[in-house]
């Protein structure tokens, strides 16, 4: 009987807290990641979720003092720091893969889904021979870079097929019958978030 894979899930722990709390919960994150062995160049950098966790704790002071404006720039900056935070809890899940002290360690939470989960990078045969198509999970306001490599090869012979807004892309003139690599970069911002796994493929 096949039992269905929980897969770990990092969780911040932001929904219900206030915007102190959300500043609080920062600050935390970022003092347990602070030269922690797991995490040796977090991305975003931690300096830019502390700027973040700052930036919210004045927009709330401003607006407790002042009136509507005030309180749209915080609910602006609210969201920053969530996308920021959001970012960095995937950093975290790509570096702490299935083991669940990683990602306490980093201040955040896990839970398990044991629902069907989409791969986040897929690849596939198109219509035309030596042509496959990559598709990765889609993520809004996102661009994508494209890899391709050799099976059995070494981090050097990475080489970037393209870099693309949509979360597919078609790589063309590859030899039939050949197994290739296939890896995806999601960068939002100036951020570029980890690497997917490697997807081993045999071309049509």
């Amino acid at each position: 009987m096949n039992e269905t894979m929980k897969k770990l899930v990092v969780v911040l722990g932001l929904a219900g807290l206030s915007v102190p709390g959300k500043v609080e919960k920062a600050r935390t994150i970022v003092s347990k990641m602070t030269d922690n062995d797991y995490f040796p160049a977090p991305v975003p950098p931690l300096s830019d979720v502390s700027t973040a966790a700052d930036d919210l704790e004045t927009a709330y002071k401003n607006s407790r003092d002042a009136g509507k404006s005030q309180t749209k720039i915080m609910y602006e900056v609210d969201d920053e720091l969530e996308v920021i935070l959001t970012n960095l809890s995937h950093y975290v899940r790509a570096i702490a893969k299935d083991r669940e002290e990683v990602v306490f360690s980093a201040g955040m939470e896990v839970k398990r889904t044991g629902k069907h989960v989409k791969p986040l990078l897929e690849v596939r045969s198109n219509d035309l021979r030596g042509e496959v198509k990559l598709i990765r999970v889609s993520e809004k306001g996102a661009a994508y870079i494209w890899e391709i490599g050799p099976d059995g090869g070494s981090a050097e012979d990475w080489k970037q097929a393209g870099v693309s807004t949509l979360s597919t892309f078609m790589i063309p003139n590859l030899e039939s019958a050949k197994a290739y690599l296939f890896r995806v970069a999601v960068v939002k911002g100036r951020d570029q978030l980890p690497w997917s796994d490697p997807v081993r493929f045999v071309v049509g």
